[in-house]
């Protein structure tokens, strides 16, 4: 939806309820503070927007450390979409081709390829060297969203 569908639904709603016309910059404003990407496929990331997407969050995030001539990525690669849609709104995949953007890799002493490091709250809580089947990996991911939801503010 529109940023455009979502403030007319607003007007909308708010005469419908009886709250009367809100302005259309208190709706923007609050769209704005509430808006939320929900994240369905990877993410390609750069050095300098590593910081960012990645370490400053407010989702879990998967970090695939890979380059395109690596098999064992290959492999891990769509397993990696699959998660990252059944799993849109909880956690995102982030992928960085280390062959074009070297600094964060070295950065968390990435040796091998793939390399996965699952990041909640800027921090690293896991890391995964090296490719696992799907079934494995599915289970590293819950265990991992398990953790960063126990962790949180919010679930005491």
């Amino acid at each position: 939806m529109t940023r455009e569908a979502v403030l007319q639904r607003a007007l909308v709603i708010g005469i419908e309820t009886g709250h009367g016309p809100l302005s259309r910059g208190i709706i923007l404003a609050a769209i704005q503070a509430l808006e939320i990407r929900v994240i369905s496929e990877p993410i390609h990331v750069t050095d300098a927007a590593f910081e960012k997407a990645v370490l400053q969050s407010n989702l879990p995030v998967i970090v695939d450390f890979w380059a395109p001539w690596c098999g064992p990525c290959r492999m891990v690669g769509p397993i990696l979409d699959k998660l990252a849609t059944e799993y849109a709104g909880q956690v995102i995949v982030a992928k960085v081709n280390t062959d074009e953007q070297p600094e964060w890799a070295g950065k968390f002493g990435v040796r091998g390829i793939p390399t996965m490091l699952f990041v909640a709250g800027g921090k690293v809580v896991h890391q995964q060297v090296g490719a696992l089947p799907e079934p494995y990996l599915r289970d590293v991911v819950e265990e991992f969203l398990k953790a960063t939801a126990n962790a949180s503010p919010s679930a005491a």
